[in-house]
């Protein structure tokens, strides 16, 4: 189960269609009746106070889409590839292997799903924080890298689609998101900057320092890359995933 198949299912409630005899094609009326109810949900919360309702609501529909979820973090996942401190962490399982990548990318969009669905004041949410930092203790990670993961996680979902020259998230969700953020951060013990701005420009200028090629780097980057094409570009059609 991904992360979004684990928050559309909580949103939805009752209303999923499973067992014997579910259509498994989506249906556009119903689609597009539920989006629009999303919408009308989203408009009437409060960003600064419902910031973890607005946050799996704009997962569980407006990143919805398998193909455009698992791009994303590809993407989101070469730029922390990209830091020198990180490449290396990554490359090793404690063992100086490297992780099987199609696990290492199912387990960390679990996890996602399991934040986003159980926020991070619950017991279940905190359950899985203290796993999350467990799993992570053996490795000499400095409070700067998890920092910078932690931005990704609020501002990747904004600038990737900026880059792109379209629009995915508003103001109001983009806020709520950094705030969700901010608040696991916290809980994990990760410092974070109270202001939304100053954390994009800290994680922008971070970028600019410590960016470097290393030899892990392209091959983390080549393994994430065909993942990707295997999951939605298989055989011969993996040049196109590229």
């Amino acid at each position: 189960m991904s992360t979004t198949e684990i928050v559309i299912a909580d949103n939805l409630g009752d209303h999923s269609e499973t067992g014997p005899g579910a259509r498994w094609w989506p249906n556009p009326f119903k689609e597009l009746k539920a989006r629009r109810a999303v919408n009308d949900q989203l408009r009437a919360l409060n960003p600064e106070t419902d910031f973890h309702q607005i946050a799996k609501l704009v997962v569980g529909r407006v990143f919805a889409d398998a193909f455009f979820n698992d791009a994303l973090f590809t993407v989101a996942y070469w730029r922390q590839i990209a830091i020198r401190t990180i490449a290396p962490v990554l490359h090793q399982s404690g063992r100086g292997k490297t992780y099987e990548t199609t696990k290492r990318v199912d387990d960390t969009l679990l996890f996602f799903g399991f934040l986003y669905r159980d926020g991070w004041q619950t017991r279940r949410a905190g359950a899985t924080i203290d796993r999350l930092a467990a799993m992570h203790e053996r490795f000499k990670i400095p409070p700067d890298d998890f920092r910078y993961t932690l931005s990704g996680l609020c501002f990747e979902p904004v600038r990737i689609p900026e880059i792109l020259g379209c629009q995915v998230l508003n103001e109001r969700e983009a806020r709520a998101l950094f705030l969700f953020w901010r608040e696991v951060g916290r809980r994990w013990g990760v410092d974070v900057p109270e202001e939304q701005a100053a954390f994009r420009a800290w994680m922008e200028h971070y970028e600019d320092t410590v960016y470097e090629r290393t030899p892990e780097g392209p091959l983390l980057a080549t393994a994430m890359g065909d993942d990707f094409c295997k999951r939605f570009f298989p055989g011969p059609l993996k040049g196109l995933g590229y």
